[in-house]
């Protein structure tokens, strides 16, 4: 699954930004590449 597809599932199904605006390509893309949402994040 794709990000357009991420995206249209999120906003089609009315599953809205924490703000409660609609879901855009950008966003998501950034959440999913995020270093910390992958793991490698680290403390110290």
């Amino acid at each position: 699954m794709g990000v357009k597809n991420i995206v249209s599932y999120l906003n089609r199904n009315r599953i809205f930004t924490r703000d409660g605006g609609r879901w855009g390509i950008g966003q998501v893309h950034r959440i999913l590449t995020r270093r910390t949402y992958m793991g490698e994040h680290e403390f110290n």
